[in-house]
């Protein structure tokens, strides 16, 4: 469930969602990736990949996210 409301924040769950701003794109609004916009696959397996890394679970990420306001707004991460 964190790792919903973690793709919800960053980019509604839209694998084409850009950031336009910063550049930031896809479900989890990475700019430096090689997944490709759209390929659900592929992001989730970067994504998740990250989170492990960083943060070891999503449920943490989430916290970080929800303590720093590091991450955009949605309203902010997608082209509208």
């Amino acid at each position: 469930q964190s790792l919903i409301k973690l793709l919800f924040r960053e980019s509604g769950i839209n694998p084409y969602a850009i950031n336009p701003t910063s550049g930031a794109w896809g479900l989890f609004q990475s700019i430096n990736c090689d997944y490709e916009l759209g390929n659900v696959k592929q992001q989730m397996d970067w994504g998740c990949n990250y989170i492990k890394k960083r943060y070891s679970t999503p449920s943490r990420a989430l916290q970080f996210q929800l303590k720093n306001n590091y991450y955009w707004q949605l309203e902010n991460n997608l082209i509208k």
